[in-house]
């Protein structure tokens, strides 16, 4: 596919959205994340318990779920809870969580979290 061909999809992708009543787009936004959640879409951890971590955590229990757990590189919260959620290390939160949860990366710059989830399979 050409950048071209790409920016022409991405229009119209971008028109269909736009065009979506608040209706259809929270019912596409839950059929999607099912979709890529499979089973363990009510098992979550937040891979990141800074700011963005803390606000999705909010959003979920305004939707009636709790993640299981935080999974975190900041060694100071490490074995700490917030409100009630465990944080773990990221290496600790594979090890137990991998085939079991879903892990959502909750930072703001996603990019280097995504590839060090890879890395621990």
């Amino acid at each position: 596919m050409t950048n071209e061909s790409k920016v022409d999809h991405l229009e119209v992708v971008l028109q269909q959205i736009g065009s979506e009543s608040f209706e259809a787009a929270r019912a596409r936004e839950k059929r999607t994340f099912a979709s890529f959640a499979g089973p363990s879409k009510e098992r979550l951890v937040l891979f990141g318990a800074g700011a963005l971590g803390r606000l999705v955590l909010q959003g979920l229990k305004q939707a009636g779920l709790r993640p299981i757990a935080f999974a975190d590189n900041n060694e100071r919260l490490c074995n700490t809870h917030i409100e009630g959620v465990p944080v773990l290390a990221p290496s600790t939160a594979s090890d137990l969580y991998r085939d079991s949860a879903c892990f959502v990366v909750t930072i703001y710059n996603g990019s280097p979290a995504r590839r060090q989830l890879k890395a621990l399979g």
